[in-house]
């Protein structure tokens, strides 16, 4: 029962999210699953973002998502974890200018979806893990509004495979555990000629147990992203620099089943053009089954 709470823990410890941004990855520092193990979780974000238009820099763009995420892991063979991920998108997209009022498009769907495979070593006292996986182009990318198709910042998938790899290494100590992380990914071009820009991100992770199934985590994270890409042209307020600290609080609700929430923060950036981010606030619950 231990170990299936220590699984649950785990597959929250390093989630990144793909959806609306150029970075995307599995839980790739998590503890090692036994061949037949299984661990579920389900997760509610909700994200904010703002930045000048890059086809008319008089508008400023805003994005609010409502993202679910349902993950699914499961070992077929002895040091093989393979992770799919769903998503249900509720997006709000709007564009301003000074004087006038907003114009607005809400749409909710099926976002993008990811699959990803991890293979695991020991290497002295460290687990080290070797992951590739995508994010699948399962979210709407054609919609329309009075009649034209929406901005892309507004659609609700990429229209686009994702690709990505990651390394990373964890080790566990006499009470807590310490994980890092290299994650690339390389967006492909959508039919539209669209492209999130290629990102590399690195994370430190840390979680202890203060007992009575409490565990607070801490993951540091620097992401840089390229500009988004238009056919050839690189696309104006997009891509840069962002550092955050996502802290995370979880509970042992029953067995191995983990209720978790948690907020990342933005605590320094460099972004090219104009642009803001706002926190990623999360909340969600996370099973195994041993």
């Amino acid at each position: 029962m231990q170990r299936a709470f220590a699984i649950a823990l785990a597959l929250i410890s390093t989630r990144a999210a793909a959806h609306g941004s150029s970075v995307t990855g599995a839980h790739v520092a998590g503890r090692p699953l036994e061949v037949g193990e299984v661990v579920t979780s389900l997760e509610a974000q909700a994200h904010a973002r703002a930045g000048t238009s890059a086809e008319d820099p008089a508008f400023v763009e805003r994005t609010e998502d409502v993202l679910v995420l349902a993950a699914f892991s499961f070992s077929p063979r002895e040091r093989i974890d393979v992770t799919f991920t769903a998503s249900l998108l509720w997006r709000t997209w709007s564009a301003q200018t000074e004087g006038y009022s907003p114009y607005v498009v809400r749409n909710a769907a099926l976002g993008d979806a990811d699959l990803s495979v991890r293979y695991g070593v020991p290497l002295c006292s460290w687990q080290v893990f070797f992951a590739i996986g995508s994010s699948l182009p399962t979210g709407p990318n054609e919609l329309q509004a009075d009649g034209y198709r929406v901005d892309e910042h507004a659609q609700l998938g990429s229209g686009a495979l994702g690709p990505y790899a990651a390394i990373a290494a964890r080790r566990e100590l006499e009470s807590a555990w310490l994980a890092a992380s290299v994650t690339g990914a390389w967006p492909l071009e959508n039919r539209n000629g669209y492209a999130l820009g290629p990102s590399l991100a690195l994370s430190g992770s840390w979680g202890t147990s203060l007992g009575k199934g409490l565990e607070p985590q801490l993951e540091l994270k620097v992401r840089h992203a390229a500009p988004d890409r238009h056919g050839r042209v690189a696309e104006a307020h997009s891509g840069g620099l962002l550092v955050s600290a996502t802290p995370v609080l979880a509970f042992r609700l029953v067995g191995p089943v983990v209720l978790y929430g948690g907020v990342e923060l933005p605590i320094a950036s460099s972004l090219l053009g104009e642009q803001s981010v706002g926190p990623r606030f999360r909340l969600g619950v996370a099973g195994a089954i041993e």
